[in-house]
Formats: structure tokens, C-alpha cells, sequence
């Protein structure tokens, strides 16, 4: 059995185990077992975390070496987006950020949303010794001094401002360390099983009224109506539609044509930038421009899309794959 291992047997295979899987095991084993091997298990939990982070291990012990290591990985991920709906006819999985429409074109509307916002600043202060050694363990393997809090308090939100993200240098992908100013996703649409089709239209409409596949990318509070709409058509949202280019917010009203149409094989993003209340988007690595002002910095926006094609939507949040859009460069611009 595993609990009868020499110490340099059992930390060759956690080794081995996934983030996931490592956290599954050190919340499954008895506290006797943990409390025996808690050498071993907290430096496989360090070792796992220096090298998706590319932070030197001492470094995260030393920070959070009070802190029960799967604690330490479980917050980690929990600062990252699931994607959820509440329509039949999309199917969602979370794990992998997708999500897949197989119903009929043109008949409803449905969005999916991300099950955690952006940053905000309007969360409640808390005193959580782990959040701040999280934080500062970051801080000080980032290129920016831009993030100031009080010794004692301290915004939960604004941990999601130093989440890394991964970008590439001469082609080598590295992790991102700086505080976010910027809040920013992908997405990519792929044709649902390789089909690239628009739906055949229902007996009741008329050869001029076939409804086109889109997909719109935006953000929304927690109040917007995921089941029937799509991001900016209430004043809940703000979306850019791939099938006229167009931008909205507020009761479905256009407020002219912002950018290209987009659809199949194309990569959208979306982001929100702090320091200037707006939105601004990009299309396969290039900047838009910005498509919404003003945008009021006390509410929580979470990263919607809404899908009315077949196809499939994979959702980026630069945990596990770099952006398309040169984030990093931009942010020194902000």
C-alpha cells in the first residue's frame, strides 16, 4: 500500500499525480498519514506549483508554509472561470472551458457565462491572513509595483488581479506575474463536429427570413437573463456580434458597427480595463479599439457569450494556453 512507502517512493509518485488529482489525494488520506508525510506531501505540492507558476519553490514555502498545501492549490484554481448555462440545447464542460450548441438556428437565444466575474472593487474588505501571503508571495515575483493594500485589510478580488497568465517570449511560453489592471478572456469558435452549416429553416419562414448563425462576446452582471438573451441586449450587458459587427447595450439597441463580422475559426477577446472603465475587444491577436465607456466600476461582470450556431466555443482565460492577443505588451501601454 501507498502508506507503507519509504519517503523518496511516495513523493516520486505524487509527483506523478495532477494538481487536481494531488488535491483529491491530501483531502482523502487520514490525518495520521498526513500529519507523517506532510514533508513529502508539502514539497510535491511546491515543486507543482513553481513549475506551473515558474516561481522558485522556496519562495512559495517560505510564504505559505503555515497553510495546508492543497488549500494552497484548491485557491489557486478557484481564481480561475468555469463556464456555465442554463439552456438544454448547449452543452457545457467546465473542466476544459467549452461549450457546444446543437439545437436549431434562429428559433431562441442563449448565452453562457462564466461562473466567477472579473475583479471589481466594490467586494467587501476581508482579513484573511492566506489571501495576503497569496498576494504577497506573487507581489514579489512581479515586474509592476502598481498594488497597494492595508496591512490588515485587504479586497478578495483584486487577488484575481495577480493571477498569472501565460505569454510567449522568442516562442517560449512563460507565466505572466504583473498586477492585472487589465481583466481579459479569449474565445475561439471551432464548428460543432466539423460541420460548418446554417440550420434549415422552419416551415413558417420564408426563404428571406433564414436566421444567420452568430456568436456574441461580452460581459454581464449576475442579473442578465443567460437563458433567453444575448450579451448587450439589456442594460445588464455589453456584446459585439460576429454576424453585423456591431456593438450593444440597453434593451437590444444597436450602437453602430464596431469591428469585423467574425465566425467560425476566428478568436475573439474581450477585456475589461480597470484603469479606464471601458471595454475593448480584439480579433485573432489584433486590437479593435474600445467599444464601451463610462463602464461604472462597482458591479461585477462575469465573461459572457452567447451562441446561436453550431458550433463549439472554447473559452481561454491564460491559465493554460497564451492569449492570441499580446496582453502583456498591452498592458504596459494602460
Amino acid at each position: 500500500m501507498i502508506f507503507d512507502l519509504p519517503s523518496d517512493a511516495l513523493q516520486r509518485i505524487l509527483s506523478f499525480q495532477t494538481e487536481r488529482d494531488f488535491v483529491v489525494f491530501t483531502q482523502l488520506t487520514c490525518s495520521k498519514f498526513y500529519k507523517e508525510n506532510k514533508r513529502v506531501i508539502d514539497f510535491v505540492c511546491h515543486n507543482l506549483l513553481s513549475k506551473k507558476w515558474n516561481i522558485p519553490s522556496f519562495s512559495i514555502f517560505n510564504e505559505l508554509v503555515h497553510e495546508n498545501p492543497s488549500s494552497l492549490i484548491t485557491f489557486a484554481r478557484s481564481v480561475q472561470n468555469g463556464i456555465i448555462t442554463d439552456d438544454v440545447t448547449v452543452t457545457c464542460d467546465s473542466i476544459n472551458n467549452k461549450a457546444s450548441f446543437f439545437g436549431r438556428v434562429g428559433e431562441s437565444n442563449r448565452s453562457v457565462q462564466c461562473a466567477m466575474p472579473f475583479p471589481s472593487f466594490s467586494c467587501k474588505l476581508i482579513k484573511d491572513s492566506f489571501v495576503k501571503k497569496f498576494v504577497r508571495c506573487f507581489k514579489y515575483y512581479s515586474c509592476s509595483s502598481g498594488y497597494e493594500s492595508d496591512q490588515n485589510e485587504l479586497d478578495v478580488s483584486m487577488v484575481r488581479l495577480v493571477t498569472p497568465f501565460l505569454y510567449l517570449d522568442k516562442g517560449v511560453q512563460k507565466y505572466c506575474f504583473d498586477v492585472r489592471r487589465v481583466s481579459y478572456y479569449e474565445i475561439h469558435i471551432l464548428p460543432f463536429n466539423g460541420v460548418n452549416t446554417v440550420t434549415t429553416p422552419t416551415e413558417n419562414q420564408l426563404d428571406d427570413e433564414i436566421q444567420f448563425e452568430c456568436v456574441a462576446v461580452g460581459l454581464a452582471t449576475k442579473f442578465f437573463l443567460k437563458e433567453k438573451r444575448f450579451p448587450g441586449w439589456d442594460n445588464e450587458s455589453f456584446g459585439y456580434h460576429g454576424d453585423d459587427g456591431a456593438i450593444f447595450h440597453g434593451r437590444g439597441r444597436q450602437l453602430g458597427t464596431f469591428g469585423p463580422t467574425f465566425g467560425f475559426n476566428d478568436t475573439v477577446g474581450c477585456g475589461l480595463d480597470h484603469s479606464k472603465q471601458s471595454i475593448f475587444y480584439t480579433l485573432n491577436g489584433k486590437l479593435l479599439g474600445t467599444a464601451f465607456q463610462n463602464v461604472r466600476p462597482n458591479i461585477e461582470l462575469y465573461p459572457t457569450v452567447g451562441i446561436d450556431a453550431h458550433c463549439t466555443v472554447q473559452f481561454n482565460f491564460g491559465a493554460d494556453e497564451p492569449f492570441v492577443f499580446d496582453l502583456r505588451n498591452y498592458m504596459t501601454r494602460v
